[in-house]
């Protein structure tokens, strides 16, 4: 139903802003004024030509940020787009432009929006038709607003024109400013610009690039500019790291790390005085001590403030005081972060709150100092080593981060010289034990129970999908999910989970099921199992990237068989050892006879993390697929009494 909701939500919004305009955005009187710079939208029949032959719909035939930092911390931004529709097909994906805006401390004046026609006709945008969306979360409450311009009367050939000047008055911000550009985007740009200047007596603006196409100079002592033409479309992946990857144009009022972390810190824990909340901990921790008083407090936060984000304004740096989380019993991120801090503080213990940059891992790609890299936060205590604790996912045990979190970019604003780092991150994103328990009947059907044991990251991932399910909705998963990986040959299926209403750093889900016979075992002299679980775990970790990296969060499964004869039976030939090694990983198996009538067979898949580099992806996937493709297990055993 949560979808629903948000479709609702989101169709609500976008209604009710063509209705009437909102105090903080204005149309400038002629939308149709053509651009100064006009030329710079022309693109030539042969380019048009050349785009279309690679399969481009459209381009973006210009893309340009002009920012001046006035007298008083007013910044106004004159932002250009022109985007050329080349197809029909580019005509329906992309003739609605977007645009997104923090209303409580932006105006916008929307200077010129207009169609050019290919017969040169300007045919002015409408702003009775621009639709204003906020977002379709309903946990989430901003000054956030989406802009769409639906531009009408589009045919292939056409280019779409917009240019939006933004006022915003930084005074009221309490970080220093800077902004993030992305040159390279899904369709090709012809032209790209940024230029800043800045008045004499403001924070000097500082600009770094990491695009070795990008022109950048200092026409001025107060003022930057960058260019960059025929900027190519982004080879696109399934599994791509972007942030990483893509490279961009960072501009930020003159600060260091250090200055940015201790204002960050000042943030978090400068609303309240921890002593006020002396008693609030004590009925928290209800007379535990140590590290179980800590895991109190951070269990408190976790289960008890539920995810609800106010970020107007400066809320969406600013936490809230705790005393006000406290009392509304919801927050987000940085709220439960400042709530937790202020409980740690007041317990006795040293906690400091973390800047996290979910999508990001190269510290290499963080050109300057800029909180605008990050955008969560998470508390680390020291316990004997740096133990990182996240709070938006009630499914995580204490000091489990999400797989995909483990060894993101972060700033540990309490560190005494404060600079990027990353969180823990353990070798293998994926932990998984199996033991299989089977026991091979006289009449040749085999009984078997298995158990899964997931852990930390991949244990609260099974642990959330599953506490969103009905009981019913549960138990059906479970055995489809037996079913897809195991076949449906099995009978008297049964599947049971445990460890899912607790958050403790295992999930166990249990399995048994018979399988009917073939032949009776006293006309066998061998027995063929596969290790199912290792497999499909295993396949689970090849890629379809072609053409970017891959950051793989690594996989660590360890597979445990015991198999059983039936009467006076013995077994007497068991199946090679595996050593196997490769860049990519390994693969270990050994045989152990335990008695005549037991054999174990383990088994250990590791694949560490890793980042795979595009030419070596085929080899990888190569790797995965042979590994997996061992995962078979025989055993000879005595049919007739003479070994085999």
């Amino acid at each position: 139903m949560r979808w629903l909701l948000v479709f609702l939500l989101a169709s609500f919004s976008a209604a009710a802003g063509a209705e009437a305009l909102p105090e903080w955005l204005r149309f400038a009187p002629n939308l149709a004024q053509p651009l100064e710079a006009a030329k710079a939208v022309e693109i030539s029949e042969e380019r048009v030509e050349a785009l279309e032959s690679e399969g481009h719909a459209f381009v973006e035939a210009l893309r340009s940020s002009s920012m001046n930092f006035g007298v008083g911390g007013r910044l106004v931004e004159r932002v250009t787009v022109a985007r050329r529709l080349m197809t029909k097909e580019g005509v329906h994906a992309a003739g609605t432009l977007r645009a997104s805006i923090r209303s409580d401390l932006t105006r916008v004046l929307v200077e010129s929006a207009y169609v050019l026609a290919p017969d040169g006709r300007r045919t002015a945008f409408r702003p009775e038709t621009i639709q204003i969306v906020q977002s379709p979360d309903p946990d989430v409450f901003s000054d956030v607003h989406d802009l769409a311009f639906p531009f009408s009367g589009l045919a292939p050939g056409s280019t779409v024109v917009l240019v939006l000047v933004k006022t915003v008055e930084l005074e009221e911000w309490p970080l220093p400013w800077s902004q993030l550009h992305y040159p390279q985007r899904g369709a090709p740009v012809e032209q790209f610009r940024v230029d800043v200047s800045w008045a004499a007596g403001e924070t000097p603006i500082a600009l770094v690039a990491n695009d070795p196409q990008m022109e950048c100079r200092q026409p001025t002592p107060r003022s930057h500019q960058c260019r960059r033409s025929l900027v190519p479309a982004l080879a696109s992946d399934p599994e791509v790291d972007w942030l990483d990857v893509v490279p961009h144009v960072a501009i930020a009022q003159e600060t260091r790390w250090k200055d940015l972390a201790r204002r960050e810190w000042e943030l978090v824990t400068g609303a309240q005085d921890p002593s006020e909340l002396v008693p609030t901990v004590r009925q928290i921790v209800d007379g535990a001590r140590g590290e179980r008083a800590l895991r109190r407090l951070y269990r408190f936060v976790s289960d008890e403030i539920r995810y609800v984000a106010f970020a107007h304004g400066t809320s969406a740096v600013v936490p809230h005081p705790p005393g006000v989380t406290l009392e509304r019993r919801f927050g987000d991120c940085k709220d439960k972060v400042a709530l937790f801090v202020a409980l740690a503080r007041a317990a006795g213990f040293e906690a400091a709150p973390v800047l996290v940059a979910t999508n990001r891992y190269e510290l290499g790609e963080l050109l300057l100092p800029s909180w605008t890299y990050f955008n969560h936060m998470v508390a680390c205590v020291e316990r004997g080593g740096r133990v990182c604790l996240e709070f938006t996912d009630p499914s995580l045990s204490f000091g489990s981060l999400p797989i995909g979190l483990e060894g993101a970019v972060s700033l540990d604003l309490a560190a005494e010289a404060p600079s990027p780092t990353t969180l823990p991150a353990r070798a293998h994103g994926w932990s998984l034990e199996v033991k299989t328990e089977n026991i091979l009947r006289c009449d040749g059907g085999v009984d078997e129970k298995s158990t899964r044991r997931f852990a930390r990251g991949g244990a609260a991932l099974y642990r959330s999908a599953l506490r969103s399910m009905s009981r019913e909705a549960r138990d059906a998963w479970l055995r489809e999910n037996y079913q897809d990986v195991m076949g449906d040959r099995g009978s008297d299926l049964r599947v049971a989970v445990e460890g899912v209403s607790t958050p403790t750093k295992t999930l166990d889900i249990v399995s048994q099921a018979s399988y009917a016979p073939f032949h009776p075992l006293e006309q066998q002299t061998e027995f063929y199992d596969y290790d199912f679980w290792l497999r499909d775990m295993g396949l689970s970790m090849r890629t379809q990237n072609q053409r970017q990296p891959l950051r793989s969060v690594g996989l660590r499964v360890a597979s445990t068989g015991e198999f059983r004869l039936c009467g006076t039976r013995s077994f007497s030939f068991l199946g090679p050892e595996l050593d196997f090694e490769s860049r990519f990983g390994s693969l270990r198996r050994q045989y152990e006879r335990v008695h005549s009538g037991l054999v174990k067979v383990r088994t250990v898949l590791e694949i560490p993390r890793q980042v795979v580099r595009p030419e070596d992806l085929s080899r990888y996937n190569r790797f995965i697929e042979q590994v997996v493709g061992q995962s078979n297990v025989v055993i000879g055993y005595d049919a007739a009494g003479a070994p085999q």
